[in-house]
């Protein structure tokens, strides 16, 4: 029958489209998998493999310039731009996720453990480190930070002291550092011969320190402990300068918090220039951690002379809680761009215990005397 014979046709031409379908696909799949065999080769010549004759295996949340610099060390390398120049690896970068596995397999097997000591970059403005997603002006990665009685102590360097607000070292209660005295304006960079070495020869070890505060090594410690807790899991219950902090506040949250209040001023336009323009410097970052301390050692209260500070370079007179409130409004804009929703609101309920308490914004004073009262909590 012709009504038949013409289903079959139609039967026949659906059956021609579906298998030049298919074979369509599978010419694309062995498309890919041929640009894909192609990708790992020249990623292979891109990155060629180091056979590192003494096996360095690195240290809990140790740094990458640490490890790499042991690395040249044991395996009597004369540098470690040897070393970065053979892996095409430019210190003081953060990587691309393709380039930090690149970097792992070009050192060998066994190397899966160096991912959590290389900054790698989600995006534009995101930095992975330790586990931890953060800003990327929250990372000093250009310039080189050292405690020297924790590399005298332990042999490395940890990761965590690349975070730009932190100054301090948790364990010793010493500031970090980050030149030498031959050129105290000169950062120390990854091209000197020795980790614990000055391009002048000189021994960084040796190099004199500064002690902290008390309030400034807790606040080191909570940065230092919230950096080794895996991301995810339940903080402990240790007592520390920071723990009227909201309990679920980050790693992040709490560095953006302490470059915030380091930074209070009465010029809003100097207050975005920091943000703006990360200081990293240590002789400039030092002085604002300690200023973060001081407030956070006894939250609120200790925020008060930040705050005293904005608001009497204001206004003279007279001095109440309506012009007190005006006078802080810069203060609070930056403090709703800088914090995220639930710090911001943790400030502003400081702000407000500062507006409703007289002697705090009467006995108004220009200086901030560093005052160390982290003995004074309960």
């Amino acid at each position: 029958m012709p009504g038949g014979n013409a289903g079959h046709c139609v039967m026949r031409v659906y059956d021609d489209i579906f298998y030049k379908a298919v074979h369509a696909h599978e010419e694309r799949l062995r498309a890919q998998r041929t640009r894909d065999q192609a990708r790992r080769v020249i990623n292979k010549m891109m990155m060629p493999e180091i056979d590192l004759l003494v096996r360095v295996a690195p240290r809990p949340w140790e740094s990458l310039e640490s490890f790499a610099y042991r690395a040249v060390d044991l395996n009597g390398l004369r540098s470690l731009s040897e070393i970065a120049s053979a892996l095409r690896w430019k210190p003081g970068r953060a990587l691309s996720l393709e380039r930090c596995h690149q970097l792992m397999n070009s050192l060998g097997e066994g190397y899966t453990q160096l991912e959590p000591m290389i900054p790698t970059e989600i995006d534009r403005k995101t930095v992975l480190l330790g586990g931890h997603r953060l800003k990327r002006g929250l990372l000093a990665l250009t310039t080189s930070r050292l405690c020297p009685d924790c590399v005298e102590q332990h042999g490395y360097g940890k990761a965590y002291w690349s975070l730009a607000p932190l100054a301090a070292c948790e364990e010793h209660g010493t500031y970090l550092v980050d030149c030498c005295a031959c050129n105290p304006d000169a950062p120390l960079s990854t091209t000197r011969p020795g980790y614990m070495q000055c391009a002048c020869g000189a021994d960084l070890r040796y190099q004199p320190r500064r002690h902290t505060s008390s309030a400034a090594q807790s606040l080191a410690f909570e940065i230092a402990r919230r950096y080794k807790t895996d991301v995810g899991t339940e903080q402990d219950d240790h007592e520390s300068n920071s723990s009227m902090l909201p309990p679920e506040t980050t790693l992040s949250e709490l560095l953006d918090l302490t470059t915030f209040l380091g930074s209070v001023n009465p010029d809003y336009a100097n207050m975005n220039l920091d943000r703006t323009r990360p200081v990293v410097k240590l002789s400039h970052v030092s002085k604002r951690f300690e200023l973060a301390a001081q407030a956070l050692a006894c939250w609120p209260t200790g925020v008060f002379p930040l705050l005293r500070f904005a608001y009497s370079q204001q206004r003279e007179a007279p001095y109440n809680s309506r012009t007190a409130y005006q006078a802080l409004q810069p203060v609070m804009h930056a403090a709703e761009r800088w914090l995220s929703p639930q710090m911001y609101k943790w400030f502003a309920e400081a702000v407000a215990a500062f507006i409703q308490t007289p002697s705090a914004w009467k006995s108004h004073s220009n200086s901030l005397p560093v005052r160390d009262c982290a003995h004074g909590r309960n």
